[in-house]
């Protein structure tokens, strides 16, 4: 959390209805960040001409593909 509001992307504020309460909020650049990481999935399906089906089994695969790496090493 320290990170990213040293990097400007969120900050926190005490709730007014709850003072033990802290409110995290994302600030104009982290909510520019997320919208530009939502649009990362479109972005490489546009790309690579895979269908969104197929980027989610990309990604199933590469988990996968991970696990079994790290539980070779083990």
């Amino acid at each position: 959390m320290k990170r990213l509001e040293g990097a400007g992307l969120v900050r926190r504020e005490r709730s007014t209805q709850d003072k033990r309460s802290v409110l995290v909020r994302l600030t104009e650049e982290g909510s520019a960040l997320r919208d530009r990481a939502l649009d990362v999935p479109h972005r490489f399906g546009k790309a690579t001409g895979f269908k969104l089906a197929q980027l989610d089994q990309l990604h199933q695969n590469l988990d996968q593909l991970t696990s079994s790496l790290d539980a070779t090493q083990k």
